[in-house]
């Protein structure tokens, strides 16, 4: 919902701005792009970690030592 339709009539326009448009330090309200990319690139990989061991428990299919083969071949 666009701010102006929840901002109360009594509060001005450029109070209203700067007390929630903005976060208190005046900078950004996301953190910068290289820190995004390595967070959501770790949360991936965490989520692929944890499917692959309840796989390698729970299923007859060895895939962490298929995993562990093929990085094995592919590095030497």
């Amino acid at each position: 919902m666009p701010f102006e339709r929840i901002r109360p009539a009594h509060v001005p326009q450029e109070k209203w701005e700067a007390t929630y448009a903005r976060p208190p330090n005046n900078g950004p309200p996301y953190p910068p792009l290289p820190v995004r990319i390595l967070r959501d690139t770790l949360s991936y990989l965490l989520v692929i970690a944890a499917i692959a061991i309840l796989v390698q428990i729970f299923t007859p299919f060895p895939l962490l030592t298929w995993l562990g083969g093929l990085v094995q071949k592919l590095l030497g």
